[in-house]
């Protein structure tokens, strides 16, 4: 862990290294998480003040491939709505959901990283060298892995466990040139974050009292630190922006300054292995940084953050931040006993089918996601995502056409997963099909979406439906599912968008062990069948 703090210049440090015993200081570099959003919006600011862009974009006219199933998301999405998180995005990560409901969404932060690369006709990393990183002499600030490239004095990742033991984690695989860096692909150190933090202040300054903005680096500032980028209190008051702590304690302290302190600005970051939190005061010109190198048992750089302040602000009624931690610690390594309980004891009485009638690949082409269900072993069924051995689980029957993938905290921390969950409905899965046979499974990956719309599509035996441009052509087996009335299309070039048809129609197609095989029936539209 390192801590520091600009207005009184404190410090303060654990260990960044349990196999050396390695001390950390002010220059140890931690992956920041979501708190690479900061620098993503701060390297769109300067964009807007040079003119190459407005913060009403549209992001059509920058990004004219992308598109939504939402025509009005289509034609009307602004950069300022992808900064904000109200573009309406999937999450499909279960790692954020922000304070008042809203929804962080690292897909629309991966898209401003594009809207930066366009505009600059560079690489995203390059315009925040070039006009934050060297400016500002963040030295041991990167995008890139600073393992890979041998950085010296990197915390290491850890996981706490249940018995309050840390065990090592990988290295996070969220940096260079993978999509997702603008949302949390950040690395830096303290004593960078309190640069930086130091100049969103000035800017923040400079251009609420209308200043003279070619003094400062950063642009737009008071647009950057708006509410729902960063979180914004005016003390007194809880502070709901840096971790997951509230899910675990009863209550949240009240942070109460001695005199007016103006308003409260922080965000948090995660990522597997780490934790940090920036916290803004612009009336007192104070700015905290604190960085931990663990997943832990609550969030220990919010409770950190929130000591801090109180310091800042000489509270006159400090709160007592170790019960507090204690009574998160011990709400976070029972939560997911409490959920598997709570499951348990709302299960009915049920026996599933022939365990062979789940097995297969499941597919969600809108949202480009595969589930694969297969024998682990006589008995046992497995899941595995994105067809990622990484991201195999145990899937046990619950019950009806009900499973669950959940396993014990300890088994998902020591996998490097954020285990924080709002709700369970991310570990079921709903298979539904006929009598004899399972066609779909559904799961609840996105909150505020009904079941209906979150179905993955169980693939044919034969292999997968999928889209192709080639000329059409009639396969010798085509004779044996030749109907009256039906007419083979033999030269002409067919493009498919879309594959459709009765699941029967494509059991057939796949039963004769066809390819390509198109048709045209005299009582419906043209409809394109693809067995690749």
């Amino acid at each position: 862990m390192s801590a520091t703090i600009s207005n009184k210049s404190h410090s303060a440090h654990t260990s960044r290294d349990l196999q050396t015993s390695a001390k950390p200081d002010s220059d140890t570099v931690y992956p920041v998480g979501t708190l690479a959003k900061t620098f993503t919006a701060g390297a769109l600011g300067i964009l807007v003040h040079e003119g190459q862009l407005k913060w009403d974009t549209l992001v059509r006219d920058v990004l004219p491939q992308s598109r939504s199933r939402d025509v009005t998301v289509s034609h009307n999405l602004t950069v300022l709505d992808l900064l904000c998180h109200r573009g309406g995005l999937a999450r499909s990560n279960h790692w954020w959901q922000g304070a008042g409901g809203v929804l962080l969404q690292e897909k629309s932060y991966a898209i401003l990283g594009e809207i930066i690369e366009q505009a600059r006709g560079l690489s995203y990393r390059d315009p925040l060298v070039e006009k934050i990183f060297k400016p500002l002499q963040l030295d041991r600030t990167t995008t890139a892995d600073p393992v890979a490239t041998a950085w010296p004095n990197i915390a290491k990742p850890y996981a706490a466990l249940d018995d309050g033991s840390l065990y090592p984690l990988p290295q996070p695989p969220v940096h260079g040139d993978t999509i997702i860096v603008p949302a949390m692909g950040i690395s830096s150190s303290v004593n960078d974050l309190l640069k930086y933090s130091v100049g969103l202040l000035r800017a923040h300054r400079v251009e609420s009292t209308a200043g003279n903005i070619d003094d400062i680096i950063l642009h737009n500032a008071t647009t950057h630190l708006a509410e729902h980028i960063f979180t914004a209190e005016t003390l007194p008051s809880t502070v709901m922006g840096m971790g997951w702590n509230s899910l675990y304690v009863e209550k949240m302290p009240v942070l109460t300054p001695r005199g007016h302190c103006g308003q409260l600005i922080c965000h948090g970051g995660s990522i597997p292995g780490y934790h940090s939190a920036l916290a803004l005061l612009p009336q007192i010109d104070a700015a905290i940084v604190v960085c931990t190198n663990s997943t832990g048992l609550g969030d220990s750089s919010g409770w950190i953050s929130m000591a801090l302040i109180e310091a800042l602000v000489d509270t006159p009624s400090a709160n007592d931040f170790i019960r507090y931690a204690t009574e998160a610690a011990n709400g976070h390594f029972s939560s997911v006993p409490a959920l598997m309980k709570k499951l348990e004891e709302a299960r009915t009485s049920s026996v599933p089918r022939d365990l062979s009638q789940y097995i297969g690949r499941y597919i969600d082409t809108e949202r480009d996601w595969v589930i694969d269900v297969r024998a682990k072993e006589p008995g046992q069924l497995e899941v595995f995502f994105q067809g990622l051995e990484s991201q195999a689980w145990p899937l046990n029957h619950y019950e009806r056409e009900m499973f669950l993938w959940i396993t014990p905290r300890d088994t998902q921390a020591k996998r490097a997963r954020m285990t924080t969950y709002s709700q369970g409905d991310i570990f079921k899965l709903v298979f539904m099909g006929s009598d004899d046979s399972i066609d779909r499974v559904c799961w609840l990956q996105e909150p505020g979406l009904f079941m209906d719309k979150q179905c993955f599509m169980k693939e044919p035996p034969s292999g997968r439906l999928g889209c192709i441009t080639e000329p059409a052509g009639r396969h010798p087996s085509c004779a044996a599912l030749w109907t009256e009335g039906a007419a083979y299309h033999t030269n002409s070039p067919v493009i498919t968008t879309e594959v459709w048809g009765s699941l029967d129609t494509l059991r057939a197609f796949a039963a004769a062990g066809l390819r390509h095989c198109y048709f045209e029936c005299p009582l419906v539209s043209l409809q394109t069948i693809t067995i690749q």
